[in-house]
Protein backbone atom coordinates (compact mmCIF):
# COMPACT_ATOMS: atom_id res chain seq x y z
CA UNK A 1 0.00 0.00 0.00
CA UNK A 2 1.15 3.44 -0.80
CA UNK A 3 1.07 6.01 1.91
CA UNK A 4 -0.18 9.36 0.86
CA UNK A 5 2.25 12.16 1.55
CA UNK A 6 0.43 15.22 2.84
CA UNK A 7 1.24 18.38 0.94
CA UNK A 8 3.29 20.75 3.00
CA UNK A 9 1.77 23.93 1.62
CA UNK A 10 -1.88 23.33 2.76
CA UNK A 11 -3.40 25.86 5.09
CA UNK A 12 -4.82 25.03 8.50
CA UNK A 13 -8.47 25.52 7.38
CA UNK A 14 -7.87 23.12 4.47
CA UNK A 15 -6.39 20.54 6.84
CA UNK A 16 -9.32 20.91 9.25
CA UNK A 17 -11.77 20.58 6.36
CA UNK A 18 -10.02 17.42 5.19
CA UNK A 19 -10.05 16.06 8.75
CA UNK A 20 -13.81 16.66 8.99
CA UNK A 21 -14.39 14.94 5.65
CA UNK A 22 -12.32 11.95 6.74
CA UNK A 23 -14.20 11.83 10.05
CA UNK A 24 -17.56 11.87 8.27
CA UNK A 25 -16.41 9.05 6.00
CA UNK A 26 -15.26 7.04 9.01
CA UNK A 27 -18.57 7.57 10.83
CA UNK A 28 -20.56 6.57 7.74
CA UNK A 29 -18.48 3.40 7.36
CA UNK A 30 -18.99 2.53 11.04
CA UNK A 31 -22.75 3.12 10.74
CA UNK A 32 -22.91 0.82 7.72
CA UNK A 33 -21.02 -1.84 9.66
CA UNK A 34 -23.35 -1.59 12.68
CA UNK A 35 -26.40 -1.63 10.43
CA UNK A 36 -25.16 -4.78 8.70
CA UNK A 37 -24.59 -6.46 12.07
CA UNK A 38 -28.06 -5.42 13.26
CA UNK A 39 -29.76 -6.71 10.12
CA UNK A 40 -27.90 -10.01 10.46
CA UNK A 41 -29.00 -10.39 14.09
CA UNK A 42 -32.58 -9.44 13.24
CA UNK A 43 -32.62 -12.17 10.59
CA UNK A 44 -31.46 -14.70 13.18
CA UNK A 45 -34.08 -13.52 15.68
CA UNK A 46 -36.80 -13.66 13.02
CA UNK A 47 -35.88 -17.25 12.22
CA UNK A 48 -35.91 -18.15 15.92
CA UNK A 49 -39.38 -16.61 16.34
CA UNK A 50 -40.66 -18.58 13.34
CA UNK A 51 -39.34 -21.81 14.88
CA UNK A 52 -40.98 -21.00 18.24
CA UNK A 53 -44.34 -20.33 16.58
CA UNK A 54 -44.15 -23.62 14.67
CA UNK A 55 -43.18 -25.50 17.84
CA UNK A 56 -46.06 -23.96 19.81
CA UNK A 57 -48.56 -24.83 17.10
CA UNK A 58 -47.31 -28.44 17.10
CA UNK A 59 -47.60 -28.57 20.89
CA UNK A 60 -51.17 -27.31 20.63
CA UNK A 61 -52.01 -30.02 18.08
CA UNK A 62 -50.51 -32.68 20.35
CA UNK A 63 -52.55 -31.38 23.31
CA UNK A 64 -55.77 -31.60 21.28
CA UNK A 65 -54.87 -35.16 20.25
CA UNK A 66 -54.19 -36.06 23.90
CA UNK A 67 -57.56 -34.66 25.01
CA UNK A 68 -59.37 -36.59 22.27
CA UNK A 69 -57.49 -39.73 23.27
CA UNK A 70 -58.47 -39.17 26.91
CA UNK A 71 -62.10 -38.83 25.85
CA UNK A 72 -61.91 -42.10 23.93
CA UNK A 73 -60.33 -43.90 26.90
CA UNK A 74 -62.79 -42.54 29.47
CA UNK A 75 -65.92 -43.02 27.35
CA UNK A 76 -66.38 -46.76 28.08
CA UNK A 77 -65.69 -46.22 31.79
CA UNK A 78 -68.00 -43.28 32.63
CA UNK A 79 -69.98 -42.70 29.46
CA UNK A 80 -69.70 -40.04 26.78
CA UNK A 81 -71.19 -37.20 28.85
CA UNK A 82 -69.11 -37.97 31.93
CA UNK A 83 -65.92 -38.30 29.90
CA UNK A 84 -66.57 -34.99 28.14
CA UNK A 85 -67.40 -33.27 31.41
CA UNK A 86 -64.34 -34.64 33.17
CA UNK A 87 -61.99 -33.62 30.35
CA UNK A 88 -63.55 -30.14 30.13
CA UNK A 89 -63.41 -29.54 33.89
CA UNK A 90 -59.82 -30.82 34.14
CA UNK A 91 -58.74 -28.74 31.13
CA UNK A 92 -60.38 -25.59 32.50
CA UNK A 93 -58.84 -26.25 35.90
CA UNK A 94 -55.34 -26.51 34.47
CA UNK A 95 -55.94 -23.43 32.30
CA UNK A 96 -57.25 -21.49 35.31
CA UNK A 97 -54.26 -22.49 37.44
CA UNK A 98 -51.83 -21.42 34.72
CA UNK A 99 -53.70 -18.11 34.25
CA UNK A 100 -53.60 -17.48 38.01
CA UNK A 101 -49.86 -18.15 38.15
CA UNK A 102 -49.28 -15.90 35.14
CA UNK A 103 -51.36 -13.14 36.76
CA UNK A 104 -49.31 -13.36 39.97
CA UNK A 105 -46.06 -13.16 38.01
CA UNK A 106 -47.33 -10.13 36.08
CA UNK A 107 -48.34 -8.39 39.29
CA UNK A 108 -45.02 -9.23 40.89
CA UNK A 109 -43.04 -7.82 37.99
CA UNK A 110 -45.22 -4.75 37.38
CA UNK A 111 -45.51 -3.48 40.96
CA UNK A 112 -42.63 -1.42 42.34
CA UNK A 113 -40.51 -3.22 44.87
CA UNK A 114 -40.67 -1.98 48.43
CA UNK A 115 -37.51 -1.45 50.35
CA UNK A 116 -37.27 -3.83 53.26
CA UNK A 117 -36.83 -2.13 56.61
CA UNK A 118 -35.78 -4.20 59.60
CA UNK A 119 -38.38 -4.11 62.36
CA UNK A 120 -37.71 -4.19 66.09
CA UNK A 121 -38.66 -7.88 66.30
CA UNK A 122 -35.81 -8.76 63.98
CA UNK A 123 -37.80 -10.06 61.02
CA UNK A 124 -37.47 -8.34 57.67
CA UNK A 125 -41.04 -7.49 56.84
CA UNK A 126 -41.71 -5.70 53.55
CA UNK A 127 -44.16 -3.30 55.19
CA UNK A 128 -42.70 -0.08 56.54
CA UNK A 129 -42.82 0.62 60.24
CA UNK A 130 -45.80 2.70 61.37
CA UNK A 131 -43.99 4.19 64.34
CA UNK A 132 -43.14 7.85 64.37
CA UNK A 133 -39.57 8.84 65.11
CA UNK A 134 -40.49 12.09 66.86
CA UNK A 135 -40.70 10.72 70.38
CA UNK A 136 -43.38 9.05 72.41
CA UNK A 137 -47.07 9.78 72.02
CA UNK A 138 -47.25 11.20 75.60
CA UNK A 139 -44.58 13.76 74.83
CA UNK A 140 -46.39 14.78 71.65
CA UNK A 141 -49.69 14.99 73.54
CA UNK A 142 -48.13 17.22 76.19
CA UNK A 143 -46.64 19.39 73.44
CA UNK A 144 -50.03 19.77 71.78
CA UNK A 145 -51.73 20.68 75.08
CA UNK A 146 -49.14 23.33 75.87
CA UNK A 147 -49.63 25.01 72.48
CA UNK A 148 -53.39 25.39 72.95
Amino acid sequence: MEQEQPPTNESIPALVSRLIDDGEGFVRAELKLYRARLVSRLDDVRNAIIFVVIALSLVQAVMVAALVGLLIVLRPLIGPGGATGMVVVAGLGVAGLLAFLAWRLLLKTSLPRRKRTPSRAGNNSPTPSLRCNRGSSRARWRGMRSRN
